[in-house]
């Protein structure tokens, strides 16, 4: 397999890497957020079968994603890192500075180039394409390291230990009480935990968007085009 078909099909990975964590991340805000409302209202802070249900199934199908991001068996975080450790060459700093100018300079398509280089000079102002290479090897230097000339192996080893501490608890939690039950009960991880499990996953998630797309957002929460927070204010019965 040739480097850009390689690239091309980790890229598919990360798509679907981005989507499971993506749903991961608005998961856990949503549970947050109602817990957050029970916690403010006095008056809805009483026992309740509900809560136990909505906390359980929170927690299993939070833990459950963990697990399958952990599983170097299929489409996961771990396995798209575990491929790109054994060819790092090809997350490289060529394709990512020629990624990044082509994305930019199509951005400024129509504008005039200052050839002053004074952005503040006035009037709609375009870089030139050496500014622009000139950014993006300095982006792809706060990524991987100051002249690297691609992606290091032993950082993404270090990642990889990170991940694989975060959710070592949430995945045994997964293997043992949900998806299987074996042996003694586990005990169930604690909400510390799972903050900062999916914050971890979210922070390589958001990294390899950028190596990748030489773009990215702040963060996987997205904005909502709704009030999901809505039916919290009718009268369920």
């Amino acid at each position: 397999m040739t480097e850009e078909q390689q690239f091309r099909r980790w890229e598919k990975w990360l798509d679907a890497i981005y989507a499971d964590v993506q749903n991961l991340v608005i998961g856990h805000h949503v549970f947050e957020e109602v817990r957050k409302i029970v916690q403010d209202n006095p008056r809805l802070q009483k026992p309740s079968s509900f809560y136990d249900l909505s906390t359980m199934t929170f927690a299993a199908w939070a833990a459950m994603a963990v697990r399958r991001q952990q599983d170097s068996k299929s489409i996961s975080v771990t396995k798209l890192l575990s491929a790109i450790q054994r060819r790092p060459e090809i997350i490289s700093r060529e394709r990512f500075v020629s990624t990044f100018a082509a994305k930019m300079m199509a951005g400024f398509a129509g504008h005039t180039q200052d050839m002053r280089h004074e952005p503040n000079s006035g009037g709609a102002y375009a870089p030139s394409r050496a500014q622009v290479e000139g950014w993006a090897n300095e982006t792809f230097s706060n990524l991987v390291g100051l002249g690297a000339s691609c992606i290091d192996p032993a950082r993404i080893q270090v990642e990889l230990n990170e991940l694989r501490s975060k959710a070592a608890n949430l995945q045994r939690f997964a293997s043992t009480m949900i998806a299987h039950l074996v042996g003694e009960p586990t005990q169930p991880p604690t909400m510390p935990e799972l903050d900062s499990c999916v914050r971890a996953f979210e922070v390589v998630v958001l990294r390899y968007t950028m190596l990748f797309r030489a773009s990215a957002p702040s963060e996987l929460l997205p904005t909502w085009q709704y009030d999901w927070k809505a039916v919290f204010r009718e009268p369920w019965l």
